[in-house]
């Protein structure tokens, strides 16, 4: 049975559209070395459709076409998507992901998208969780040098202390300076200052592949007319660590970090 379009006003479906038609045209720069065997279309027959979905794009924006405007470019976005061998194209930022993350990404291009950037997202929240794992480790081990580190410097200070206030006591010649002590507790504060720094429970930073994946949710929406977060969820579950990443969780983390574009 065929899913039925919704209704949308003419600048909604050349929003629509041109949105598709950028992601389009970025697929196929980016695969323009291999475009004979991923593209059910010749290289020439594929940059023709572009150079006709960029001339109806300006018409609409000059106002000279604006009845035929969406309507062009829609057909021409229709003729990119049928020669689209997405699971072929993408077949190696596939190969990783479960059959249910798979599917979703189906799901989404059946909705009109195309999926390139979210599965360079996986890629790249994959290759970070690598990564951050290395550091965590790393971190640990520093951590406890520094500990064990900021402890000898306290108990040198402790030393240095009882040893001013012996040679005083006994009226005898110190060959330390009364600074000592204190540069010792000082380093001691110092490196407990960064074992604080290094703690792992500490907020993770902003990364380009949050970035790519709240672009990703802007042009899904542009798209399909909501963000999707369901099957977004599905196909980020297939990232390592990622097992609890849910709508919800998707939802919350875009008000969190972007007010304006709360869930709808």
């Amino acid at each position: 049975m065929a899913i039925r379009e919704p209704r949308r006003s003419p600048r909604t479906r050349f929003a629509r559209a041109e949105r598709r038609w950028h992601s389009y045209q970025r697929a196929i720069g980016l695969s323009a070395s291999a475009l004979g065997g991923n593209w059910r279309l010749r290289a020439d027959e594929l940059y023709e459709l572009l150079r006709v979905g960029a001339k109806a794009i300006n018409s609409h924006r000059r106002g000279t076409s604006a009845q035929a405007g969406p309507q062009e470019l829609e057909h021409v976005v229709k003729k990119i998507a049928g020669a689209d061998d997405w699971r072929r194209r993408l077949s190696v930022s596939l190969r990783g992901l479960p059959t249910e993350a798979v599917q979703a990404v189906g799901k989404l291009v059946k909705l009109g998208c195309v999926p390139d950037a979210l599965l360079w997202c996986i890629s790249a929240y994959s290759k970070g969780s690598s990564a951050r794992d290395a550091q965590k480790n790393r971190d640990v081990v520093h951590r406890t040098l520094l500990r064990k580190l900021a402890g000898e410097f306290d108990r040198a200070a402790d030393a240095c202390w009882t040893y001013l206030r012996k040679t005083d006591e006994l009226h005898l010649d110190r060959v330390m300076e009364l600074e000592a002590p204190y540069r010792f507790r000082a380093e001691a504060g110092r490196f407990r200052t960064r074992v604080e720094e290094l703690d792992a429970r500490r907020k993770r930073g902003w990364t380009s592949a949050d970035s790519a994946l709240f672009v990703t949710m802007r042009e899904t929406k542009t798209i399909t007319g909501k963000f999707q977060d369901e099957l977004l969820a599905d196909i980020l579950r297939g990232t390592p660590g990622a097992a609890a990443i849910t709508g919800e969780v998707l939802r919350k983390w875009r008000t969190r970090n972007f007010p304006k574009d709360r869930a709808s």
